[in-house]
């Protein structure tokens, strides 16, 4: 983790009662993965959301978009 903002994060995850392990990765893995499940965006917008420039980098994701239709059509 840069030292930039490593210790702006360690008092943000110590005020908000997070486990030492959580980085702002994961935040962000999750984030996205909320969005996919949760949001009725398109990959463009998602990948403006998040800061992508590529929307290829969210390929990842796309499985959670076809789950949530998946349990929508299920009677």
């Amino acid at each position: 983790m840069p030292l930039a903002y490593y210790n702006a994060w360690r008092r943000l995850q110590k005020a908000a009662c997070l486990p030492e392990n959580v980085m702002p990765h994961i935040i962000r893995h999750e984030f996205i993965g909320r969005l996919f499940e949760e949001k009725d965006l398109n990959d463009s917008q998602i990948a403006i959301l998040v800061g992508d420039v590529n929307v290829l980098s969210l390929e990842q994701y796309k499985q959670l978009r076809k789950e949530k239709r998946q349990t929508q059509d299920a009677p």
